[in-house]
């Protein structure tokens, strides 16, 4: 290929080489060089790799196993007809996927919680799955890594999360966690004292609730003055639960 490959550690990969206007066919010879060393020697070092089932047009290239950094490795065909003519393939050796965020915070029965599982190496794109236990009701994990929802139910919840990279095969690594999800926080109205209206004056005034599980319901007892109401205050178009009631109205 004439783009760089991106491989694991460990990983094989077949490699093929046409060659134009060889009548004699003669093939290629294939080498392996480190990109990172200042000779053009051919580099025979285990980080290197391996080449395996060589023939004149195809070879397999090993990537060398538990490297500790990414390696850049350049494999190379020399026509055998003409050895002035050679192609050459960029391989990058990703080393393991590794899972970064070892824990993860609790949560609230009824309050929006977000929070990202962090991971590096391996090759990309890297996808985050469940393969035990489960998560909090009301909380899903995406392909990317991101637990989110609004937990529905109080408790302490165990779970695995796998990482699987984008090799052949893909490599993994997995963590265990817990998430435990508290109960959801006192509901209460904050003491305020709303603005005086004017006879025929358009009113409004909004009030705030603190904790309990959304979306919340508000209502009235005692006597509003004539001509105000109490309803329910939408945020966001209605993509959040209301927490917020509104007196509005022309007394």
């Amino acid at each position: 290929p004439s783009t760089s490959v991106n491989v694991d550690s460990g990983q094989p990969v077949p490699f093929m080489a046409t060659v134009d206007n060889d009548v004699t066919n003669s093939g290629v010879t294939w080498e392996v060089f480190n990109t990172t060393a200042t000779s053009s020697t051919p580099c025979t070092l285990p980080s290197c790799g391996t080449l395996t089932n060589v023939t004149k047009f195809s070879v397999t290239y090993v990537a060398p196993k538990n490297i500790q950094v990414v390696t850049t490795i350049t494999l190379q065909a020399t026509s055998n007809a003409n050895t002035n003519i050679t192609a050459t393939a960029t391989i990058d050796i990703q080393i393991a996927p590794t899972i970064t965020t070892l824990q993860l915070p609790s949560g609230e029965d009824g309050v929006p919680y977000n929070q990202a599982i962090a991971a590096s190496g391996g090759v990309s794109p890297l996808t985050f799955t469940t393969s035990s236990g489960s998560l909090p009701p009301g909380l899903t994990l995406s392909s990317a890594g991101v637990i989110s929802g609004t937990p529905s139910k109080s408790g302490s919840y165990a779970f695995t999360v796998k990482v699987s990279d984008a090799g052949t095969p893909p490599l993994t690594v997995s963590q265990a966690y817990t998430i435990t999800v508290g109960p959801a926080p006192a509901l209460s109205i904050p003491a305020v004292t709303l603005p005086e209206g004017v006879t025929g004056t358009p009113y409004s005034a909004t009030i705030s609730a603190h904790g309990g599980i959304p979306p919340l319901t508000w209502s009235a007892s005692g006597v509003l003055p004539p001509g105000l109401t109490l309803t329910t205050n939408t945020q966001n178009g209605g993509m959040q639960p209301p927490t917020t009631g509104e007196i509005a109205g022309i007394p």
